[in-house]
């Protein structure tokens, strides 16, 4: 069972501040939590969301499409409030039914470089966030990650999911938290949005009042490796 709440920054000292880092459901914000030079947008918008750069860039795909990026060519890929959307049962155009959720953390793990890594902030079980919001068809639970990282019951029953990632960090995640930033990095910064006076945190136009000294948590953290 994952216990502890997760408040500072990210768990990890990036060293790819010249390479490339992809975001997933990126919309109009992009995170870029590596810092890393090239920032890659993906999302299933039709428009261009955000203002392009030689540095940043927009890519466009369809719901269930594969990543559209070479194998190992990725330093990191970051999914804020986006697992969640992932259906796991989809009937293709032939019939077949696919899970969108193993698929798309294949498609991470093979544009990640050896040594990438791939953070995840999603709403979880019990949080009632995991279920408030109608297009949440992926419950995850506090036990979700266990496929994907370590021992896995993939690699078990030699179905589903390909790769077999290295559980660096997983924790529920304090509204507090930097991680909530754009370009979560550095240690000690204070909260974007925190309101000491009245201990309330405005994020992107909503108020969450505080519970005793933290606010509850709602989101779990996935920091996981490709080795």
């Amino acid at each position: 069972m994952v216990q502890f709440v997760w408040k500072w920054a990210l768990p990890v000292d990036f060293q790819f501040q010249d390479g490339v880092s992809l975001d997933l459901g990126c919309g109009s914000s992009p995170r870029n939590p590596a810092h890393a030079r090239t920032l890659l947008g993906l999302d299933i918008l039709v428009e261009t969301p955000f203002e392009e750069t030689n540095d940043r860039r927009y890519l466009r795909v369809s719901p269930g499409d594969s990543l559209p990026l070479r194998s190992s060519s990725v330093n990191v890929v970051s999914a804020y409030d986006f697992l969640e959307h992932l259906p796991r049962f989809d009937r293709q155009a032939n019939g077949l039914i696919r899970n969108q959720f193993i698929d798309t953390l294949n498609e991470v793990y093979r544009v990640l470089l050896p040594g990438g890594f791939f953070v995840a902030v999603t709403p979880a079980y019990p949080s009632q966030a995991a279920f408030a919001d109608p297009t949440h068809v992926n419950p995850i639970s506090t036990n979700t990650h266990k496929y994907f990282a370590g021992p896995a019951l993939a690699s078990e029953l030699a179905y589903g999911f390909t790769g077999n990632f290295e559980e660096v960090k997983v924790g529920w995640l304090s509204w507090y938290s930097h991680i909530w930033n754009p370009s979560p990095f550095k240690r000690g910064n204070h909260p974007v949005g925190l309101d000491q006076k009245s201990r309330r945190l405005v994020r992107n136009g909503m108020q969450y009042v505080t519970l005793g000294r933290w606010p509850k948590v709602s989101h779990l953290l996935w920091v996981f490796k490709k080795v």
